[in-house]
């Protein structure tokens, strides 16, 4: 017996909606995972196939998962600290302990519906409960990085 465990998955409410919103404030969207590109790909297709960087899985000659293909280790904080090497800004949105390098990383991180433990362990990061949670925070993101740099400094 061969399931697809797969195929019932979908995106939570809103998450397509939110990618659509992001376009024109955020032209350039990556997504960074570290579950594996085989399960991924059936949400990929749901948003629009954005750029994603995930894991793999490797087959055995039946074709079952033999084991898990790590990409890169630290895969999350590096893409970050390369892509700011390229002189681009990060926003970064995480939801789990395994994204706290990345938003700290990041010149702006947020958390995403965190759990409470994460919450309590790191509450230096800001936290957004849902998408219009989140686009506010962008918002705000965005409106400080164009406001003049004259009326950020101090005169003396």
């Amino acid at each position: 017996l061969q399931v697809d465990i797969m195929d019932g998955l979908e995106l939570s409410l809103g998450a397509t909606q939110f990618l659509e919103w992001l376009k024109p404030i955020v032209p350039r969207t990556f997504m960074i995972t570290d579950g594996p590109e085989e399960y991924a790909l059936p949400i990929f297709d749901q948003l629009g196939h954005p750029m994603v960087f995930c894991n793999f899985f490797e087959a055995d000659d039946e074709g079952f998962m033999k084991r898990l293909i790590t990409r890169l280790k630290g895969q999350k904080l590096k893409t970050v600290q390369e892509l700011q090497r390229l002189n681009f800004r990060i926003m970064a949105v995480g939801n789990s302990f395994n994204d706290i390098d990345m938003l700290h990383a990041a010149e702006k991180g947020v958390l995403y519906r965190p759990s409470e433990a994460i919450k309590k362990e790191h509450p230096e990061i800001p936290v957004v409960n849902n998408y219009d949670e989140l686009k506010e925070h962008i918002r705000q993101i965005v409106a400080d990085k164009v406001e003049p740099q004259s009326k950020k400094q101090k005169t003396g």
